[in-house]
Formats: structure tokens, sequence, C-alpha cells
């Protein structure tokens, strides 16, 4: 954690003033990001209305997005000196001369600035009075906003994430409902949990093509937990689907041991961009380990994201 260092007799001017700030901020900002993995913060209050080929995104608060860096960001619009929660986004310019695209509304940070004052300048008798200032408008508040795109490619779901989707055909002037199944949700990260929300979340990723029996996630468990049936809530989601049905393993190694048990796959068929869990619930110890372990052919899947979900016993958190 870093703080501001005043001493005797300093000068301070705008510039100097403005980095101080930014020194407390990343000491707020760091915890966050080493605490929690980035995505969206109640993305169920985001509301969609489509006119044609213009979408319409609504995110009022409580919705979010928390970055990598730890930065959360609620929706004030784009535009200096103005609030705004809503958001018009034209995909004419993205439908396809000949065959289908798929288009991406992404959620990225920004950040503009508000609530504007006049800068006068030292009053006449001031040391530092000069009688031809100009005053001048400036903005007393910079502020962390949401900007809303659409684009072809998938974004890094680090600063920028997915808000939804559609596939765009030649010819198309209407829009379906929007396909929400890539969002990624925040959540506490790698073995960072709250005794208050009673859950563990590992997170993983892998960015490309994954390669034939890839290790996808490896962890060891820092408290007593339990993979519910068929390990629901998790999800393992892709952004370039298999080109044949392709399964990932779930193992399991008992604290001390290197012989790994399988105890569950998770199938994601030809065509698909998400997963399907199966497997008994299983109560696993502090220090064992669980891993997931991608097919053992190429099958073409690409970017893989993957949130193993398991309860933990109310006193064991942080």
């Amino acid at each position: 954690m870093q703080t501001p260092n005043f001493v005797p007799v300093q000068f301070f001017d705008a510039t100097g003033l403005n980095q101080q700030t930014k020194t407390l901020f990343g000491s707020i900002t760091s915890p966050l990001s080493l605490l929690f993995s980035p995505g969206l913060i109640n993305p169920q209050y985001m509301q969609v209305s489509t006119s044609g080929l213009q979408v319409t995104v609504d995110l009022p608060a409580p919705f979010a997005i928390l970055t990598n860096a730890g930065i959360v960001a609620q929706a004030h619009g784009v535009v200096d000196n103005a609030d705004t929660q809503s958001y018009e986004v034209d995909l004419t310019s993205l439908v396809p001369a000949t065959g289908s695209v798929t288009a991406y509304i992404i959620a990225s940070l920004t950040s503009i600035y508000q609530d504007p004052f006049i800068v006068t300048g030292p009053p006449a008798g001031h040391p530092d009075y000069n009688p031809t200032f100009q005053p001048s408008q400036q903005q007393a508040t910079k502020q962390y906003s949401i900007a809303v795109s659409a684009a072809t490619a998938a974004p890094n779901n680090m600063d920028a994430f997915i808000l939804g989707q559609y596939t765009l055909s030649a010819g198309q002037t209407t829009l379906p409902a929007i396909d929400t199944a890539m969002q990624m949700a925040t959540g506490v990260a790698v073995m960072m949990s709250k005794a208050a929300l009673n859950t563990i979340r590992i997170p993983a990723f892998y960015a490309g093509t994954l390669p034939a029996n890839t290790t996808l996630l490896l962890a060891t468990l820092p408290y007593q937990v339990t993979f519910g049936g068929n390990f629901a809530p998790s999800v393992l989601s892709c952004l370039t689907a298999p080109s044949v049905q392709c399964s990932f393993s779930v193992l399991y190694y008992p604290a001390g041991s290197s012989t790994a048990q399988t105890i569950g796959t998770i199938t994601v068929n030809t065509g698909s961009q998400s997963g399907s869990f199966s497997g008994n619930a299983m109560t696993m110890n502090a220090g064992d380990r669980v891993a997931v372990v991608g097919p053992n052919a190429d099958s073409g899947i690409a970017d893989v994201s993957l949130s193993l979900v398991a309860a933990i016993y109310t006193g064991q958190g942080m």
C-alpha cells in the first residue's frame, strides 16, 4: 500500500496534487484486483431493447464492471458534464455482405469529467495576481464510467466485457433477443473467499486454440469444500466452439498424493459455446488438489473460460 508523503514548505500545484490522489486511489484498487476476478457486477440489472438494427442498452445501478486493475465503474455515459445510464449502439455496419458474423455488445472502461467550475485566478493583492488572466471552465471530478460499443472481435474480459451477442447474417434488418450466455460475472479470486459468501470460485482462462491434453486448471484447496452435484453452479464457456464434441476431465488429488482420480467431466458439443458438467457431489479437504484437463485430441475449441464453484463452511473464509 502507498500513501502520499508531504514535507514542510513543500509547494503544490495541480500536477502534484493529482499525482498524490492517484497514489491513494491505487492503494484502494490494488486489493480489489487481488481479491476479486474481473467481470460484471449485478449483470441481471441490464436491460436491452431493439429497433431494427439499433440496440438500446440500459445499465442502471447497481450494475457495474470490475476491471483487472481493480477499478469499479458504473454507467455515467461518455460525455463530459452529463450523466446517463442509457446507450445506443447501431449494428448496421456489422451486417456482412455474405455469410454471417457474431456481433458482440461490449462494455468497456472509460472516464469523463464532471462538476464544472470557473477558475478565476488569484485575486488582486495576491502575489500571483495577473490582471491579464482569462477565467476558464474546468471540471472538478474525473468520473470512471462505462462505454458501450459493438464489434465482431470478442473483448478480453479484463477491462472490456461481453454484455451479449447477436448472430448477423447478410441482408438482416432486425434483431432477435440478445444472447447473454457469454457474460462473465465477477467473483472471489482464486483461493480468496469470504465466509459470508459461503462459496469459493476458482477461475481459469486459456487464450487461443486449446491444444490437446492441456491442464486448464490446477489448484490446491485452502479449506474443506463441497462440490455440488454436476458441479453446480460452475460454468465453462468458449469464444470459439469446437468443430467436434470434446470433453474435459475433472480430477481429484488427495493431499500428499500425485495419483489423480477422475470425478467428473465437462462436455462441449459441436458448435456449442458452453459446457455441460457431470459428476456426483463430493467433499474435499484443505490441502487436496483439483484439476481440469482439456480434451485428449484437438477439437478447435478456443478462448476457454472456466469458473469452478464449491461451497465452504462458515468461518473458514477471510
